[in-house]
């Protein structure tokens, strides 16, 4: 039995391992696209100010001096960086997604807002529609007149009702919204 349990605990260990080790690895790829992405905007902003000194001074410094000094700057050129991300790229996806560079993209890659906002939506859709399903449901069973032998009815339908016009003003509202 001691045998077992220190194998199992093993094993978990080692799961937990390598998860930490495919967050650090994705942590890692993330600082260095945010690294690129800060070489762009400097590279972005040298040029706007030789641009503006241009204009102040009315001379053509600025591609004398990119020509000659911008592909130097280290931060501007990122040729090592784009080698360095495109064997984390390789590298991650033999060891995780077993050799599917667009499945292993997918976790690298930071995941957009516009993602995480279409789900909210559909969550209340079904949620409204789920009410009204059971809404509809709970109406035809009292409008059939099967209704008649449960005690409490009146109630019970004062309540639902004003749950109906609840339900029937959302519904109203998300087809004002889509027509608009």
């Amino acid at each position: 039995v001691q045998a077992v349990m220190k194998r199992y605990f093993r094993r978990q260990q080692t799961r937990n391992q390598i998860s930490n080790l495919q967050t650090a690895f994705i942590e890692s790829y993330r600082g260095l696209s945010l690294v690129q992405a800060f070489g762009k905007l400097n590279a972005e902003a040298i040029d706007k100010i030789l641009k503006k000194h241009d204009k102040t001074l009315g001379t053509h410094f600025r591609q004398t001096w990119q020509s000659q000094n911008m592909y130097q700057l280290s931060l501007t050129e990122q040729t090592i960086l784009k080698d360095v991300m495109r064997e984390m790229e390789l590298l991650f996806a033999r060891a995780y997604t077993n050799g599917h560079r667009t499945d292993a993209m997918d976790l690298l890659r930071v995941p957009d807002e516009n993602d995480r906002q279409t789900e909210a939506p559909a969550m209340q859709f079904g949620f409204v529609a789920g009410l009204s399903l059971c809404l509809l449901s709970l109406s035809a069973y009292f409008f059939s007149g099967l209704s008649s032998d449960i005690p409490y009815y009146e109630p019970i339908f004062i309540i639902y009702r004003g749950l109906g016009l609840i339900i029937l003003l959302l519904w109203l509202w998300g087809l004002d919204m889509m027509i608009w």
